[in-house]
C-alpha cells in the first residue's frame, strides 16, 4: 500500500486547527537584558493544549492543539469531519500516548517526550501519515521545543513506523520502532528497530541506529490432514452459537481471505468467518478464526497481537478475559473507527478474533460472549 503523506495548506481554519504564526521557541539562555525564569515543571503542563512542531504533520510551521487534536485543511488527501459528506477536508492531528518523562538535558528538570499521530481522518488504521514523537524542555521557565523525534527505519509503501520511547537518560533518548514489512496485518508490524537521539548545537538529532532487527517470519511446518480438515469445518459447520445472548443472531458462516495476504508466511493456513447481527443495536459483530499449521505459529501469532494492543491501547482499556477452558485471551480498542473493541483468544492451532463497533453502554458484554461462543464452538470440532 502507498501511503499518500500530504497534509496540504489553505486558506481559513476552524477553531482547532492551525496554530498562530508565532513559532515555538528554540531551547537556549534568554537574551541580553532578561532575568531568567525559574524552570517549569513540565509535569504540570496541559498537552491537550500545546503547540507542536509542523513536522509531526508535515507542515513548516507549526500547530496548536485543542483538546489534544489539530484538524488541518487539505482537500486532496484529508477526509470531512463528517463521514461522506462534502464539507471541507482535513488531516488529523492527535496526542498518542501518554507522555514520557526524564532528564535529558542534564541536571534540570524532567523533560517530556510527547507522542503525536497524523492521520488522513479518514476513521482508519490505513490513514496514517506519520507517527513522532515531540521533546519539550522546562528550563526557560515554559514548554521549549528540543526538536522532533522522526522513525528512522520506514519501508516504502507499507503503513508508518510506530515509536516508542523507552528510556529517557542525561544526554540520550532511547526509542524503539515497530515497523510493518509488506505482508503484516495492521494490528501487529514485525519489524524492530532501536535509534538513540542526542542533542547537537542544541539540536535533537539522531545519533546511532537504527539498529534494526527484521524478525523474520516463521518457518511454516507440513500442513496435517487434521488442521486442513479444521479449516474445512470452521467453513460450513453449523456455528454452535446455542449459548449466546438471545439478542444475537448468526447470520452466516464461510470463507474468509485476507485482501492483504495476511499472515502469509508466519505458518498460517487459512480462515473461517462467522457474521452475528445484534436485535439491540443493529450492529454487526464478525468473528474470525485464523488457523494455523501449529500450536506454536498460533501462539506466536496471538502473543504479537497481544503485546501490540496492550503497549498501544489507552491505559485501562486493555482486559485480560477469562475464558472457558482457560486460555490466553485479551480484549483492545481499535484506533478507528470509534467504539470499535478487537477481542482474541489462542488455542491449538488456531485463533479467535472477534470485532464489534457497538458504543460501549449498549455492548452490554457482546465481544466477550462471541468469544466464547467460538471458543466453544472450536472445542466441538476438535480444534
Amino acid at each position: 500500500m502507498l501511503l499518500v503523506a500530504s497534509c496540504a495548506s489553505s486558506a481559513g481554519s476552524p477553531s482547532a486547527t492551525r496554530a498562530a504564526t508565532t513559532s515555538l521557541p528554540a531551547a537556549g539562555a534568554p537574551t541580553t537584558g532578561q532575568t531568567r525564569k525559574p524552570a517549569l515543571d513540565l509535569h504540570t503542563v496541559d498537552w491537550n493544549n500545546v503547540a507542536v512542531p509542523g513536522r509531526s504533520c508535515l507542515l513548516t510551521h507549526d500547530i496548536q492543539l485543542h483538546g489534544g487534536r489539530a484538524l488541518l485543511p487539505d482537500n486532496t488527501n484529508g477526509h470531512p469531519v463528517r463521514p461522506g459528506s462534502n464539507g471541507t477536508r482535513y488531516d488529523d492531528l492527535e496526542l498518542n500516548g501518554p507522555v514520557v518523562y526524564g532528564d535529558f538535558e542534564g541536571g534540570a528538570p524532567d523533560d517530556a517526550a510527547v507522542s503525536l499521530g497524523c492521520s488522513n481522518n479518514g476513521g482508519t488504521a490505513d490513514g496514517a501519515i506519520l507517527y513522532s514523537v515531540a521533546v519539550y524542555s522546562g528550563r526557560t521557565g515554559r514548554p521549549v521545543s528540543l526538536g522532533l523525534i522522526t522513525p528512522q527505519h520506514q519501508p516504502e509503501h507499507v503503513l508508518p513506523t510506530l515509536l516508542t520511547v523507552a528510556a529517557i537518560t542525561p544526554g540520550t533518548i532511547t526509542v524503539h520502532e515497530d515497523w510493518y514489512g509488506p505482508n503484516d496485518m495492521t494490528c501487529c508490524p514485525r519489524g524492530r528497530a532501536t535509534t538513540t537521539w542526542t542533542l547537537s548545537a542544541g539540536k535533537l538529532v539522531p545519533s546511532h541506529g537504527p539498529a534494526v532487527q527484521s524478525t523474520s517470519p516463521a518457518t511454516t511446518t507440513t500442513t496435517a490432514p487434521t488442521v486442513q480438515r479444521l479449516v474445512s469445518a470452521l467453513r460450513s459447520d453449523r456455528f454452535a452459537g446455542s449459548d449466546l445472548p438471545a439478542h444475537l443472531h448468526v447470520s452466516g458462516v464461510g470463507r474468509w481471505d485476507y485482501a492483504d495476504a495476511g499472515h502469509a508466511g508466519s505458518g498460517y493456513f487459512g480462515s473461517a468467518k462467522v457474521s452475528l447481527r445484534s436485535d439491540d443495536s443493529g450492529e454487526t459483530i464478525s468473528g474470525i478464526y485464523d488457523v494455523f499449521t501449529s500450536p506454536a505459529a498460533a501462539s506466536a501469532s496471538f502473543a504479537l497481537a497481544e503485546s501490540n494492543f496492550g503497549k498501544f491501547s489507552p491505559v485501562g482499556s486493555f482486559r485480560v478475559l477469562k475464558l472457558n477452558p482457560p486460555v490466553g485471551a485479551f480484549c483492545g480498542p481499535q484506533a478507528a473507527p470509534a467504539d470499535t473493541t478487537t477481542c482474541w483468544f489462542v488455542h491449538g492451532s488456531a485463533t479467535g478474533i472477534v470485532t464489534a463497533t457497538i458504543p460501549s453502554a449498549s455492548d452490554g458484554g457482546d465481544s466477550q460472549s462471541v468469544l466464547e461462543a467460538m471458543l466453544t464452538h472450536l472445542v466441538v470440532l476438535g480444534g
